[in-house]
């Protein structure tokens, strides 16, 4: 029975990503109507697992990035050093295209065009240099325990090694929070020949968690950080 049961959230959850993407592509709007039906019927209760909130910036002179934008089927996130665009059931009809707050209320304004800084690795004009990073995150949880125990290590240290990348410890935790989220344990981090760098984790659905360095490699001394 509970092997019917796995199956048949499985198959649900399918069904509902095919449902928002046919409400995304199509114009017909007898088609949304239809598809907006469906959904409300089958809508799934909120999990509660996951919390945007965690990424959003906390800086009220940006209102726009206090909230959580929907955006063709994806739940974006960012406080401008780490973003999260993920995949995830909301209710199309009220909320595509709007921002909203931690207090469930609409913020006004433009949201950032979030998918110009994804790099993409294909473009022969950035020529970008990248290294592929798996992550242990049972060994990472072993360190953020340890971390977090030593009030005077993570006031000195507050940067972590991940493969030839340098990222801040915190933020890294978050995104590997985010990376359980979207179903990956690897990491690629990227150089471009502009200077541009970044951290960035694909999910298999199309979602996506990216995380600025937290300085370049040269400004930082030996003893200033860990390697994992």
């Amino acid at each position: 029975m509970e092997d019917v049961r796995g199956l048949l959230s499985i198959m649900k959850k399918e069904s509902e990503k095919l449902l928002n993407e046919i409400y995304v592509m199509t114009e017909d709007q007898k088609i949304k109507d239809k598809v907006l039906q469906i959904l409300r019927i089958e809508a799934p209760q909120p999990n509660g697992k996951f919390d945007y909130f965690k990424y959003v910036s906390k800086e009220l002179a940006r209102p726009i990035m206090t909230g959580v934008f929907h955006d063709n089927g994806f739940k974006v996130a960012s406080d401008c050093h780490i973003i999260v665009a993920i995949k995830d059931y909301y209710d199309i009809s009220e909320l595509e295209g709007k921002v909203v707050g931690k207090d469930g209320a609409f913020i006004e304004g433009n949201y950032p065009k979030w998918r110009t800084v994804i790099p993409d690795f294909t473009s022969k004009m950035h020529d970008y240099r990248t290294e592929t990073v798996k992550i242990d995150f049972d060994k990472w949880a072993e360190f953020m325990k340890a971390y977090k125990a030593d009030k005077k290590l993570n006031l000195e240290k507050r940067w972590v090694k991940i493969g030839e990348q340098y990222y801040s410890v915190d933020l890294f935790n978050l995104l590997t929070i985010a990376m359980r989220r979207i179903g990956t344990d690897e990491i690629t981090n990227s150089w471009s020949q502009y200077g541009g760098t970044a951290g960035v984790c694909n999910g298999s659905d199309g979602s996506i968690a990216l995380l600025m360095p937290a300085m370049r490699a040269y400004d930082i001394d030996d003893d200033q950080f860990y390697v994992f």
